[in-house]
C-alpha cells in the first residue's frame, strides 16, 4: 500500500484491567490481572495504517519522562514516525484505564487530552505538498479542530478523516458540517444512537457530500457508504475473541492506508473489517496488528445478517 497518514490525538499510556464482571457502582472487585502498554485513539490508527504499508506521521503531546518515551517508542516500533510529537513536561502520559471482561468486551476511562494544533499546522503544507496522496485523520475527540482545517487541506489536495468514536454530541448541523467537509468518516453504533438514526441512515447521511463512510457495528461486521450512494454490509469472519480494545482504531487505520492505496470503499471496508477482528484475538490495543499479507490470506465469512441491517451481505 502507499499514501500518507497525519494522524493528530489521543496518545495514552493504557492501564488494562481483565476482570470477570465489571463492577456495581459503591462496589470492590479484584483484577484477573493488570497490565500497562502503549494506546490512544489517533496512535493506534497510526500504529495499524503503518502496518498496512501507509506512511505514517503522528502529532500530539507526551510527557517527555520514561514512560512517555516508552509510550512512543512502541508506536514508532510500528513505523510510525513519531518525530512531530512534542514532548511535554512531567513523567506521565495522558491515561486510559480500560477493563475487559472473560467475554473481551471493554469500558475505558479516559483523561483528559487536549490537543495542541501548534506543530502540526506549521507542518501541514510540507506534508500535503507531496505527489503521495495524504490524509488528515483525527479521532472523535478533536473533530473541531480538524473541521477548521478542512479548507486548507483540501486546497493543498489533502484528505480529512475521522473517526468519530469519542465524541460524545452528534447534532443534525454538526451531522452536515462532517458530511460536507470530510472525505473519510468512521463511525459506530453510539454515533447513531447519538444522532437517534439507524446505522444505515447514519451511513447514508454522512456519505451525501461525496464522503467515504464505514459504521462499525462490532461482531455484526460495518456498512460502508460509497461515494455513489450505496452502502454495502460487511460481515466479519470468526475469531475467537480475547479483547476487542482498539478494534476500531485497527479498523480505521487499515481502511484509510487502503483507500489512500487505491482501494474502492468496498474493498478498503472489507480489508479493515478482516484487520479489525483479527485484532481481537489478542489482548490489549495493538496486541495484533495484522500483516497485509495475513489479511490477503484470510477469506470474509458470510454471516447472518445483522438484526439492524436491511441490506444483504456481500462477498469481497
Amino acid at each position: 500500500m502507499s499514501g500518507r497518514v497525519l494522524s493528530a490525538g489521543y496518545v495514552t499510556l493504557d492501564v488494562t484491567c481483565r476482570v470477570s464482571a465489571f463492577p456495581a457502582w459503591d462496589g470492590r472487585i479484584t483484577a484477573d490481572a493488570l497490565s500497562l502498554a502503549s494506546g490512544g485513539m489517533a496512535a493506534n490508527a497510526a500504529a495499524a495504517a503503518a502496518v498496512a504499508g501507509a506512511e505514517v506521521h503522528l502529532f500530539g503531546q507526551v510527557a517527555a519522562g520514561s514512560i512517555g518515551q516508552y509510550v512512543l517508542s512502541e508506536v514508532a516500533a510500528h513505523g510510525v514516525d513519531i518525530s512531530e510529537v512534542e514532548r511535554t513536561s512531567g513523567d506521565a502520559p495522558a491515561v486510559c484505564v480500560i477493563l475487559v471482561d472473560e467475554a473481551g468486551r471493554r469500558a475505558i476511562v479516559s483523561e483528559p487530552f487536549t490537543l495542541d494544533w501548534t506543530r502540526l499546522d506549521r507542518r501541514l503544507p510540507a506534508l500535503l505538498r507531496h505527489e503521495t496522496r495524504a490524509a488528515l485523520h483525527v479521532d472523535g475527540y478533536h473533530l473541531d479542530g480538524l473541521l477548521e482545517r478542512a479548507p486548507l487541506v483540501r486546497e493543498q489536495g489533502g484528505w480529512c478523516s475521522v473517526d468519530l468514536d469519542g465524541r460524545t454530541e452528534l447534532t443534525a448541523d454538526t451531522i452536515a458540517q462532517v458530511a460536507a467537509r470530510c472525505d473519510v468518516i468512521v463511525a459506530n453504533e453510539a454515533s447513531a444512537s447519538l444522532t437517534d438514526r439507524e446505522p444505515e441512515v447514519l451511513a447514508r447521511d454522512l456519505a451525501a457530500g461525496g464522503a467515504t463512510v464505514a459504521v462499525t457495528l462490532g461482531a455484526d461486521g460495518a456498512l460502508v457508504a460509497d461515494r455513489g450512494g450505496g452502502v454495502h454490509a460487511i460481515a466479519t469472519p470468526d475469531v475467537d475473541v480475547v479483547d476487542t480494545t482498539g478494534a476500531g482504531d485497527v479498523f480505521t487505520g487499515n481502511l484509510l492506508a487502503a483507500l489512500l492505496a487505491g482501494a474502492t470503499p468496498r474493498q478498503a471496508g472489507h480489508h479493515a473489517t478482516v484487520a479489525a477482528s483479527l485484532a481481537t484475538t489478542a489482548a490489549g490495543a495493538r496486541g495484533r496488528l495484522p500483516l497485509p499479507a495475513e489479511l490477503a490470506e484470510h477469506h470474509v465469512t458470510i454471516a447472518a445478517l445483522p438484526h439492524h441491517c436491511s441490506l444483504p451481505l456481500e462477498e469481497p
